[in-house]
């Protein structure tokens, strides 16, 4: 880690913005001190204060005995949204299901708000996180569109056998 180098080297109070690869307790282990105040993104917060997401931490880890990365908060946001556009009436096609996915705006995943354009590409924002006081803390807040989410019927769940 370059941090602790900083530090020998005399280069002090330098804010340092890093990678998603920074989102993880190896961070604090490794680096600790060094990184105080280091600010970085990433797609996913497993300590996101939505009470879905931590519905969705929960039982992600008593079935598997660890904590979802952003690979599996993508897969089950991937799910929730094609079980609500493939549940759609009207979504018989290839080229229904494309429209119906340009058209979705916001849907609330625990990776955050998704919409799609026409290409495909998705819009997301990003976590913004900062290590504060030796934890990752979330510094743009939920927004209140997403807080108190309903579950939908139909919402991918995680297997409980």
């Amino acid at each position: 880690m370059i941090a602790p180098q900083l530090a020998y080297y005399g280069i002090e109070d330098l804010p340092l913005l890093g990678i998603n690869g920074w989102n993880s307790p190896d961070l604090l282990r490794l680096a600790g001190p060094f990184v105080e105040n280091a600010i970085f993104v990433d797609g996913f917060f497993t300590y996101n204060p939505y009470p879905f997401v931590k519905e969705f931490v929960n039982q992600y880890f008593a079935r598997y005995g660890e904590e979802p990365t952003i690979l599996e908060a993508q897969g089950f946001d991937v799910a929730n949204i094609f079980i609500t556009v493939l549940s759609q009436a009207d979504v018989r096609s290839r080229d229904d299901l494309r429209l119906a996915l340009s058209q979705l705006s916001n849907y609330p995943g625990v990776t955050g708000a998704t919409t799609f354009n026409m290409v495909g590409d998705a819009d997301k924002i990003l976590f913004v996180l900062q290590v504060q006081n030796g934890n990752i803390v979330q510094l743009n807040g939920p927004d209140e569109s997403q807080e108190d989410r309903p579950v939908e019927e139909g919402d991918a769940a995680i297997p409980t056998e």
